[in-house]
């Protein structure tokens, strides 16, 4: 990035370096991560929306001695 049109240290324009950001793409990726992903939902949430996903699995932990959170036997069964 050039911070001015003349080169001089610690002088910044900053029109001309959000024009540069622009065109490098880097203010529209900053503006897409502040608004974060379309979807966020706790544990209960995502359990309840892809328990399909891993019904033995869930089933399987449920009923054994070791106890796991339901959400991380979901995410270890899709991740497999």
């Amino acid at each position: 990035l050039k911070p001015n049109g003349a080169l001089i240290p610690d002088h910044f324009d900053p029109l001309m370096i959000v024009d540069q950001l622009r065109c490098a793409g880097v203010v529209e990726a900053v503006r897409v991560s502040r608004v974060g992903y379309p979807q966020r939902y706790n544990h209960a949430q995502f359990v309840t929306r892809y328990k399909n996903l891993a019904l033995k699995e869930l089933a399987k932990a449920a009923k054994g001695s070791r106890k796991m959170k339901p959400v991380d036997t979901l995410v270890d069964a899709i991740a497999k």
